[in-house]
């Protein structure tokens, strides 16, 4: 959660919520049941002294999918059928503990505040704004983005010369779901005061005006 938080690895997040967006893909009344990642390496297992049985498990595990899942109502259990009765332990998503189950509420959160640093970052790109700041997470220079950018002959970052990196920090998911809450809370809020004055905009506009009595009356 901490990258998406950033505006890091956010392309799930973004197909969920255009998803979510879409009458025509679904009609009905629709919520997010979970995003994940599929592993698409090879997966490798010891065959000493194992079952079939064994082995095709121990491939199972390494080949679960990580990422959210909805905790609530159908949850886990609408996603994989195999999964026991208090939804702990499943057999396709890595991990099904507390630590990766999000509320429907939360979930929308996440989302808002996904969207909202979208729109951003358009802005920026429309005013202009192309400043080399690339992110440096938890202060690991091995992680910067410049490793793997292709275009380091153009924007000439050179730390040595006065360029910064963006320092972004990691979070646990529950003090990003504690942002994301007063985030959505506080545009909730904000909105209800435009609609608010909006409405008693639209009265006051309604209102006749009074008819002046002239001076000789």
């Amino acid at each position: 959660l901490s990258d998406a938080y950033h505006n890091l690895d956010i392309q799930l997040l973004v197909y969920l919520s255009a998803v979510l967006g879409s009458d025509k893909l679904i009609k009905n009344k629709k919520y997010p049941a979970g995003v994940f990642y599929f592993p698409i390496t090879t997966a490798l297992v010891e065959t000493k002294e194992r079952s079939s049985e064994e082995l095709g498990q121990m491939i199972k595990e390494q080949i679960k999918m990580d990422g959210l899942v909805l905790g609530e109502e159908v949850g886990l259990q609408g996603l994989d059928h195999s999964v026991d009765s208090e939804g702990k332990k499943s057999s396709i998503v890595y991990q099904s503990s507390k630590k990766n189950r999000i509320t429907k509420k939360d979930f929308a959160a996440l989302l808002n505040h996904v969207h909202n640093n979208i729109e951003k970052s358009m802005r920026r790109m429309l005013d202009g704004e192309i400043s080399a700041t690339p992110a440096l997470k938890d202060g690991k220079k091995d992680l910067v983005s410049c490793r793997f950018c292709r275009y380091a002959s153009i924007c000439r970052f050179e730390e040595a010369l006065g360029d910064r990196y963006r320092p972004l920090y990691k979070y646990k998911n529950e003090d990003i779901l504690e942002k994301v809450r007063y985030e959505q809370n506080h545009s909730e809020k904000q909105n209800t005061r435009i609609d608010e004055n909006v409405e008693a905009n639209k009265i006051v506009s309604k209102k006749p005006l009074e008819k002046k009595e002239d001076a000789d009356e």
